[in-house]
């Protein structure tokens, strides 16, 4: 069974089949958005931590980010604070594993667009880099309240990762000049 349907069994209440654990190399600049640690961010990326354990799912820290691999993509998790400190805010930010090349970002735009158009979650949008490669990112954010629940952080979780993905199996089919990205390297021998 894929992580995908794991997933998917997991947000419809349907029991979870044994997960066997992702390996994750993955460079520091993936999160659209970093959260400094105070108590509430604190208190927050604990009920992260432990949605995370609770799926067996593999993941690495970048100082308060979490960050893991599923599938065909990258996600990070993260609260982003208000003005006052307090973290009420969870972000689950998606990268497709693949680039586009470079004068494609057009059509890129196009494709989240779309995207957009037709579906809630997640948010998807393209972003370039220097050399003109385009990535494809998501994301779920949501507005946690004052007191954040365990069971609210892994519904946010759980649909910011499914629906992630379905956008990325999307770009599968959309996207086949798109090249795999090997580490923080492109892959160009495709």
């Amino acid at each position: 069974m894929s992580q995908l349907d794991r997933l998917r069994a997991e947000i419809s209440g349907r029991p979870k089949p044994a997960a066997a654990p992702v390996p994750v190399t993955v460079g520091s600049d993936l999160a659209a958005g970093r959260a400094t640690s105070s108590g509430a961010t604190s208190h927050l990326h604990e009920l992260v931590r432990a949605a995370l354990d609770g799926m067996s799912a593999e993941y690495d820290m970048d100082g308060d980010d979490l960050i893991g691999a599923w599938e065909n993509g990258i996600f990070d998790f993260g609260a982003l604070e208000d003005d006052d400190g307090h973290a009420e805010v969870l972000q689950v930010h998606g990268l497709w594993e693949r680039m586009l090349p470079p004068g494609r970002f057009q059509a890129a735009i196009v494709f989240a667009n779309e995207w957009n158009a037709e579906h809630v979650w997640p948010k998807v949008f393209a972003l370039t880099d220097d050399e003109g490669w385009t990535g494809l990112h998501c994301e779920v954010t949501t507005d946690l309240g004052a007191d954040p629940s365990a069971d609210r952080v892994d519904l946010v979780i759980n649909t910011g990762i499914v629906s992630g993905l379905a956008v990325f199996d999307a770009a599968e089919a959309a996207f086949p000049d798109a090249r795999h990205i090997a580490g923080d390297e492109l892959d160009e021998s495709e």
